[in-house]
């Protein structure tokens, strides 16, 4: 007798890994939320003009500085699949301006040193790393006081 192997998969093996999925065009600013700091951050100008600019707790940054946190917050990818649980900790928050008017609201809450739940607009399914997530405040703090950062890829 001869034995089928069945491979089972999840949605997620067949989704972009990247959490969260907004063009830079699309927002008008975001407000990160942790450790006991608010950072708001605006965007101005236009993309297609190439005159944007970029203003963290109403101080001016580099454009290219805030492109450098952005592209860190779009590029944490997801590790597995869970489920948020009652002793979880919130650790950051991420409210994004849309410029059609609505809001997107990202929220990470730690499970362990390794792993934090991440929720968008009150639903989620998805752990990421909690280390990706506490760089989220740091970079943000070094694009306040004017330090320049890279994220790893």
């Amino acid at each position: 007798a001869s034995t089928i192997n069945v491979l089972t998969y999840e949605l997620t093996d067949y989704c972009e890994k990247m959490s969260y999925l907004r063009s830079y065009d699309k927002i008008n600013g975001l407000t990160i939320t942790g450790g006991g700091k608010t950072y708001d951050i605006d965007i101005t100008g236009d993309a297609e003009k190439e005159n944007l600019k970029a203003y963290i707790n109403n101080k001016y940054v580099q454009y290219e500085n805030f492109a450098e946190l952005y592209a860190h917050i779009i590029s944490i990818e997801f590790t597995d699949t869970g489920s948020k649980k009652a002793d979880d900790e919130l650790l950051v928050t991420i409210t994004v301006d849309l410029k059609d008017g609505k809001k997107d609201v990202l929220k990470y809450y730690k499970q362990s040193d390794l792993n934090c739940f991440y929720e968008v607009n009150g639903a989620g399914r998805l752990v990421v790393s909690t280390k990706k997530v506490e760089e989220i405040l740091e970079f943000a703090q070094n694009l306040y006081d004017g330090k320049t950062f890279t994220p790893e890829w």
